[in-house]
């Protein structure tokens, strides 16, 4: 019987490891989303209320892990985020270009992640801004 070669012993040992840390990260639910669900959840609320179970990717923290919600208005025509689950946001919109954009879509989370050009996020604003989430 033939030996492993070193290689596939370090091979082995590095997917070993990176099983071994899968724990939760990444999981959908199959259950419809709830308006209970909420970025706060551990991970067996989240996939009870119809979350994701994900680690940030802009985070470095390999521990944190949050859930994050989908909108069932995702994708729907809004000119404010009042009109959403999640926010209003303009596509194709560029910082230096987002405070002049009027209409958008809701977002496909309730807490989108990332820097997205939102329309009239508080109630008393009348424009848009680049909010960054990570």
């Amino acid at each position: 019987m033939s030996r492993p070669s070193p290689t596939m012993l370090s091979l082995s040992f590095v997917l070993a490891l990176g099983l071994a840390g899968c724990g939760h990260d990444d999981q959908r639910s199959d259950r419809a989303v709830t308006p209970q669900c909420s970025n706060a959840l551990d991970f067996d609320e989240c996939m009870n209320e119809g979350g994701y179970w994900t680690h940030p990717s802009r985070v470095t923290d390999p521990d944190l892990t949050i859930c994050l919600c989908p909108a069932t208005d995702s994708g729907k025509a809004c000119t404010r985020s009042s009109e959403c689950e999640g926010d209003c946001i303009a596509a194709s919109a560029s910082s230096s270009t987002c405070e002049a954009q009027t209409t958008g879509t809701c977002s496909d989370l309730r807490t989108p992640m990332g820097c997205n050009c939102v329309l009239n996020r508080a109630s008393d604003s009348s424009g848009a801004g680049m909010l960054c989430v990570e």
